[in-house]
C-alpha cells in the first residue's frame, strides 16, 4: 500500500478550507483532485484520514465534504445539493447531477436533509411554483395527501400534487394550472409510483411591476 503524503494532506486540508471560504460552500472530491492533480480515489482517501482526525466531516459515500470553517462562520445552516432540474408539466427523466451545494439558515428552513431542484415548465403555477424557481424538497419517501413531491412515474421524474388514490384506487399526480387543464392531466401511476422528496419550500427571484 502506497505511504500517504502528509504535506499534500496538508495542501488538501488548507485547499478545502480556502475553498469553502471563498465559495461559502465545500469543493467536491471531483474539484479536489483536479486542484491537487492526483484521482479521485487517492483524494478520497485524503479526505478520510482528514475525517478521522475530525478536521473536516466527510461522507464517503455521497463525495460530500464539509468543513470546519463553513461550520464556524454559519452554525445554524444546513447544506443542500442542487441536483438540476425537475419537469413541471409532463414527467420526464432526470439524472441526478449535483451541481453544487448551498447553505440554507435552519431557521428558516429547518433541519430536515433536503436537496434543492429547480423548476421546469408551468404545470405548478397555480402552486407558486414557476419556471426557473427553486424549489427545497425534503428528503423522504413518503407524502400525505394533497402533499406536492418529486415523484418517479414509470421510470421519469415530475413535481405534482400527490393523491393515495381516487375511486379507481389507483395513486395519481395532479398539476396546479387551471388554465390548461387539458395540457396537463392527472398522471396515474398503473405501473410503478415512488415518492423521492416533499416541496417544502420555493426560493424565486422577485420582478418588478408594471408601472
Amino acid at each position: 500500500m502506497k505511504k500517504k503524503n502528509p504535506e499534500l494532506r496538508e495542501m488538501i486540508y488548507e485547499y478545502v478550507e480556502k475553498f469553502t471560504m471563498d465559495n461559502q460552500r465545500p469543493p467536491s472530491t471531483t474539484e479536489i483532485a483536479e486542484e491537487m492533480g492526483i484521482g479521485r480515489t487517492t483524494a478520497y482517501r485524503y479526505l478520510m484520514d482528514l475525517d478521522r482526525e475530525g478536521r473536516i466531516n466527510y461522507d464517503g459515500k455521497n463525495r460530500t465534504v464539509e468543513s470546519d470553517s463553513i461550520v464556524k462562520h454559519d452554525a445554524n445552516a444546513i447544506q443542500a445539493a442542487i441536483i438540476g432540474s425537475v419537469h413541471c408539466g409532463q414527467p420526464q427523466f432526470e439524472e441526478e447531477n449535483i451541481e453544487s451545494y448551498v447553505n440554507l439558515p435552519s431557521q428558516i428552513f429547518g433541519k430536515d436533509d433536503c436537496y434543492i431542484l429547480r423548476a421546469s415548465g408551468d404545470s405548478m403555477v397555480d402552486a407558486g411554483i414557476e419556471d426557473g424557481d427553486l424549489v427545497v424538497v425534503r428528503k423522504q419517501w413518503f407524502a400525505k395527501d394533497g402533499e406536492i413531491v418529486v415523484a418517479l412515474v414509470d421510470g421519469e421524474s415530475t413535481l405534482k400534487i400527490y393523491h393515495p388514490a381516487d375511486h379507481s384506487g389507483v395513486p395519481y399526480l395532479q398539476a396546479a394550472n387551471r388554465k390548461e387543464p387539458y395540457l396537463y392531466p392527472n398522471i396515474y401511476a398503473h405501473d410503478s409510483l415512488y415518492i423521492q422528496g416533499v416541496a417544502v419550500f420555493v426560493i424565486k427571484q422577485v420582478g418588478s411591476l408594471p408601472a
